[in-house]
């Protein structure tokens, strides 16, 4: 593999990540969904893992939080070769339950590393398996 194609795939597969907080804040669910493969495996920092696309909308119908961001950083790929790639990266998750906007901020609810294996497919590159490793937990205060 040439680094101009290496470069193509990376460059493909860093985009996912920007992409997933996108579609989940957003709450575009179907486009979330549509970023992993049909087969992927998704593990959860509970250590639950949603299985193929059903599985990924299946959680994702459960999110309760009013408001919540992902805030996606130190996004490595590297490619194997022209059909797979693995990565990293850190995510930092606000959550807010209110109305109000802009919603008051402590910090992040959670601060996760994301390990992740990427495929080609006939659609272009996707998220074959995430799994999501907490980091940080917010804890809650007083009492």
């Amino acid at each position: 593999m040439n680094d101009s194609k290496r470069t193509e795939i990376e460059a493909a597969c860093a985009r996912l990540s920007i992409q997933y907080c996108i579609a989940v804040d957003s709450r575009d669910y179907e486009t979330f969904a549509g970023l992993f493969t049909e087969d992927a495996v998704w593990t959860t920092p509970d250590k639950r893992q949603w299985k193929g696309h059903g599985g990924i909308r299946e959680f994702t119908s459960k999110i309760d939080a009013k408001l919540i961001r992902h805030l996606a950083s130190n996004i490595l790929v590297d490619a194997i070769d022209e059909d797979r790639a693995r990565g990293s990266s850190c995510t930092a998750v606000y959550r807010h339950m209110g109305d109000e906007v802009p919603a008051p901020m402590e910090g992040p609810s959670l601060i996760v590393e994301n390990r992740d294996e990427y495929r080609r497919t006939d659609k272009g590159w996707r998220i074959a398996s995430r799994v999501i490793v907490p980091v940080f937990r917010q804890v809650a205060r007083g009492g």
